[in-house]
């Protein structure tokens, strides 16, 4: 069976080199978001990893987007947000190694209560142990 570690790993290699990646001003992380970045971040975390043989974990991949000040008030930046949805939906929809099998299953937009918005990725990973 594969550890969270191991499947954080996977999908960190998976990502590392790619467009999305290059077109964000922070980091690519699969250890949490730096302390108090204002930058956009992508964090890779495990929400489940299940089974032995066959097994089956689902991953949040999460960019987070700085809002624009408004005259004090903190508003989405929608076409930023728009923009970033697209890669990585484009980079996640679906992908393999000869390891694993993964793709996207759900994608959301939520604002935070620091003056940003996340875009939570979920992807479905599964693999075949022996």
């Amino acid at each position: 069976m594969k550890s969270d570690g191991a499947i954080r790993t996977d999908i960190y290699h998976y990502m590392k080199d790619s467009e999305l990646v290059n077109n964000v001003s922070g980091v690519l992380s699969k250890k949490g978001r730096p302390a108090k970045s204002h930058s956009e971040d992508i964090v890779i975390s495990i929400l489940s990893n299940e089974g032995v043989q066959t097994q089956v974990a689902i991953i949040n991949v999460n960019i987070y987007v700085q809002d624009e000040d408004v005259e004090g008030q903190f508003e989405e930046k929608t076409l930023r947000v728009e923009e970033l949805c697209k890669e990585s939906w484009s980079l996640l929809e679906s992908f393999r190694t000869d390891q694993y099998v993964a793709r996207a299953i759900s994608q959301r937009v939520y604002p935070t209560n620091s003056g940003e918005h996340v875009i939570n990725n979920q992807v479905e990973y599964k693999t075949i142990n022996d």
